[in-house]
């Protein structure tokens, strides 16, 4: 392939194509399960809304305005990036196209910008017994207090995974009230998030007709099973329960700046001159942090079942 513009702008091209079909592909149903996507357009949010849950009240003749709460959770967005570089020679000797060997390597660049979300979700999410959250205590902990003499609730076991701690779970989450003392109203599509190392114990009592005794397993069907490689990872024994009906989520995801492919490839570029090569960059602006405690309990599985 000769080097000139018009070829170094087809070979972007042929790169971007494979970059954008490797992120179309790569899984994200449990970024997606987990995370409230929000859009910013600052170096950080104050999501100050956190705490205020909206109830309907009857008209006694004057409205009664409830201001938010002023917990200021801040969430600022970092730079992250990938970079590929593509040797000249490489490109001069390769006239199929100008994809060659890079191609895979694009798609999987493409994948992997995807995936991490799912890695920072995950991060956050089995850390969670030791990073505070908006009430001021970790995200999971005992005893949070969203609002000064509000209701109170706790979202953190250590109890490894069983058939009777995911019953305590199940009844956690759905006595789970808001600071007014209304319930939430969780369960109507309750998620069970295990790692592999603990999926065939889950499957054992959500999916067996019955138990080991003959007995009719009850919990049969009583929430759905989702295996995330990621957790193995972090923490093999962590395991959370979550709605995923709900509109309220435990992770924020906040976008400034959607990923792109950016390229360095021009014949005059100082990486063509000084090292013969064209570099390739994927670029986003991103902020991960905690949404709210309230929907999803969680065990480190530090103790003993």
């Amino acid at each position: 392939m000769q080097i000139n513009k018009t070829n170094l702008r087809n070979l972007y091209t042929a790169f971007s194509a494979k970059f954008w079909a490797g992120y179309q592909a790569a899984p994200d149903a449990v970024a997606n399960m987990l995370g409230l996507y929000t859009t910013s357009t600052a170096a950080q949010e104050v999501h100050n809304w956190l705490g205020a849950f909206p109830g309907m009240k009857e008209f006694m003749g004057e409205i009664t305005i409830e201001n938010i709460a002023a917990h200021n959770y801040t969430i600022a967005n970092k730079e992250w990036y990938d970079a590929i570089a593509v040797k000249q020679a490489d490109m001069e000797r390769d006239n199929a196209g100008g994809v060659g060997l890079y191609g895979p390597r694009f798609q999987i660049m493409g994948d992997v910008a995807r995936q991490h979300e799912g890695e920072q979700v995950a991060s956050l999410l089995v850390n969670g017994f030791d990073r505070p959250c908006y009430t001021g205590k970790n995200f999971f902990d005992t005893d949070h207090e969203p609002i000064k003499g509000g209701t109170k609730f706790t979202n953190e076991g250590s109890k490894k995974l069983s058939q009777a701690n995911f019953r305590l779970a199940r009844i956690n989450l759905k006595q789970r009230r808001n600071a007014a003392g209304r319930a939430l109203k969780l369960g109507r599509d309750l998620v069970l998030l295990v790692g592999a190392k603990q999926e065939d114990v889950a499957r054992e009592f959500l999916n067996a007709e019955r138990l080991a005794n003959g007995a009719t397993n009850v919990d049969k069907d009583s929430a759905r099973l989702v295996v995330w490689p990621e957790i193995d990872v972090l923490n093999e024994y962590f395991w959370a329960l979550i709605d995923a009906a709900s509109f309220m989520k435990p992770i924020i995801v906040q976008n400034e700046k959607a990923v792109e492919l950016i390229a360095q490839d021009q014949p005059t570029d100082e990486g063509m001159f000084m090292n013969h090569e064209a570099r390739y960059q994927a670029y986003k602006r991103q902020g991960f942090g905690y949404g709210l405690p309230e929907t999803i309990y969680a065990s480190d599985g530090s103790q003993a079942a």
